[in-house]
């Protein structure tokens, strides 16, 4: 079905910006760029596009480094874990320094690792939040313009207080007006 020009042109800002965010998510750039070519221009038409752009740029950057940094935390983990599992399997001494130093090494990356998931999460929920409250579908925050799906907040995941906290300042100056 052929959608009028008009049509196009009638759309407000934001509904126009979300649609265009959608199209471009189910890679239907025809579309994308329909919405985006029969914007009105001046008056604030564009900020809608920046405002969700901008929203999508801070999920994806901090997202981004707190799965590399949970990424490393987990390899380390793993490294270590075979270590000590090859140390048992050799029937190695247990009371031997570096077998017992690694087995703490076990514990505190293991507390990292939980740490680094709870921050993103914070992360997660902080673009929830922003996209709750400017009525913003959170399929928007979705792969192929996220670099992980937003998708719902799962009940026994912990969220870090210190950087949700953060992350709503940073979402306090994403806006989709002037």
């Amino acid at each position: 079905m052929e959608i009028k020009k008009s049509t196009y042109q009638s759309l407000p800002p934001v509904p126009r910006a979300i649609a265009a965010y959608l199209a471009i998510n189910r890679e239907d750039y025809a579309e994308a760029e329909k919405l985006i070519g029969t914007c009105p221009r001046g008056q604030g038409e564009g900020k809608p596009y920046l405002g969700i752009g901008q929203a999508l740029d801070v999920y994806n950057r901090m997202a981004g480094d707190f799965m590399i940094q949970l990424q490393n935390k987990l390899l380390q983990y793993t490294e270590v874990l075979a270590f000590c599992e090859g140390w048992l399997a050799a029937s190695g001494d247990l009371k031997e320094a570096s077998f017992v130093e690694r087995c703490m090494t076990l514990d505190t990356l293991r507390g990292e690792s939980k740490h680094s998931a709870a921050q993103l999460e914070a992360v997660k929920e902080a673009s929830r939040e922003w996209a709750d409250r400017n009525s913003i579908p959170r399929k928007i925050f979705s792969v192929p313009m996220a670099i992980i799906d937003l998708g719902e907040k799962a009940g026994d995941v912990t969220v870090d207080e210190e950087t949700l906290n953060i992350m709503r300042e940073l979402f306090q100056q994403v806006t989709l007006t002037w």
